[in-house]
């Protein structure tokens, strides 16, 4: 199993801040399982068992099988909000505080841990081979963040899920980076990006095809908004980006401290012939708008280049670096 220690350790330092909250279990986010709507119970032979008191954070799950009952120690989160078996006795387990959710993937013939990780909005695809997400951010984090969507394997290993190049900074982004495109396809440091490459989620959910072969989101970069599809097949992921006007959409905003409006993606059609029916849903300076756009009209994004933000020399969970 490949450990994970900055994402989690990042995500504990959240939990422990808000340890007050009190745990829970329940399985009523099935669209995390990639089955919105479906009714997902608790595996037989599975149960979870919150921390027995406000003094820790260490949950557990408990596995049975012919031997007797395994305990697995989770020490990430102070509930439980989903559990989804999936094909090849794996359970992957979802658990969510301050808007970042913790993941655990668990070999249930084993009772073994085969990864470990933290983002923002996972969603799982109809099938359960793929994961989507964002970077995990910290709740209390007032650095300006751009956006990175990743793509994650459900059905290869913890190190498959690891793209070269990662340093102590970037371990915790797991995933194929599917957009932006880093010039080197490695996940970069996504903190304190200039304007011209901070990237913007403008979805309240990834949209996955019903196929499971293609999912669709909406970002923005500064005023300009593009809908993104990420194509997913035998040779892996491929991206295609076609920009959207909303002059006609949202109101300009005036003033030094002016923000680009944007609508938001609410919903997504992958009908035939290679098209999409968008719905963009109204706010506070944008019109609600539904558009049919096509697939052919999509070109591949251009790689960009992500320079790492500048700082002193240190150490990170005991590793050295160097400015």
């Amino acid at each position: 199993m490949k450990s994970n220690p900055l994402g989690i350790n990042l995500f504990l330092i959240g939990a422990a801040v808000a340890a007050a909250c009190p745990a829970q279990t329940g399985q009523n986010h099935p669209e995390l399982c990639g089955q919105p709507g479906a009714s997902i119970p608790v595996p037989e032979g599975v149960r979870w068992q919150p921390p027995p008191n406000g003094d820790t954070l260490t949950s557990a799950l408990f596995l049975r099988n012919r031997d007797g009952e395994t305990r697995i120690d989770l020490e990430v989160w102070p509930s439980m909000d989903q559990i989804c078996p999936l094909a090849g006795d794996q359970l992957v387990l979802f658990g969510e505080l301050n808007d970042n959710y913790g993941v655990y993937r668990i070999d249930r013939r084993t009772a073994a841990i085969i990864d470990t990780f933290a983002g923002r909005d996972p969603l799982m695809s109809p099938d359960q081979r793929w994961l989507i997400m964002r970077p995990y951010r910290h709740f209390r984090s007032q650095i300006s963040d751009s956006e990175e969507y990743l793509l994650y394997d459900l059905t290869v290993g913890a190190d498959k899920n690891r793209m070269k190049g990662l340093t102590p900074f970037t371990e915790s982004l797991v995933g194929h980076p599917v957009y932006p495109i880093p010039d080197d396809g490695t996940p970069f440091e996504f903190e304190g990006q200039p304007p011209e490459t901070t990237h913007s989620f403008r979805s309240d959910a990834f949209r996955w095809a019903r196929d499971s072969g293609a999912v669709a989101f909406a970002d923005s970069v500064m005023d300009k908004l593009s809908m993104v599809v990420v194509k997913v097949g035998p040779e892996g992921p491929s991206t295609l980006v076609l920009p959207v006007d909303v002059s006609g959409l949202c109101e300009s905003q005036t003033g030094d401290n002016a923000d680009y409006p944007m609508p938001t993606l609410s919903e997504v059609d992958f009908g035939s012939a290679g098209t999409l029916v968008v719905n963009f849903r109204a706010n506070a300076f944008c019109k609600s708008a539904q558009m049919t756009l096509h697939l052919d009209d999509f070109r591949p994004p251009t790689p960009e280049i992500h320079r790492p933000p500048k700082r002193k020399g240190g150490t990170l969970n005991g590793v050295p670096f160097k400015p």
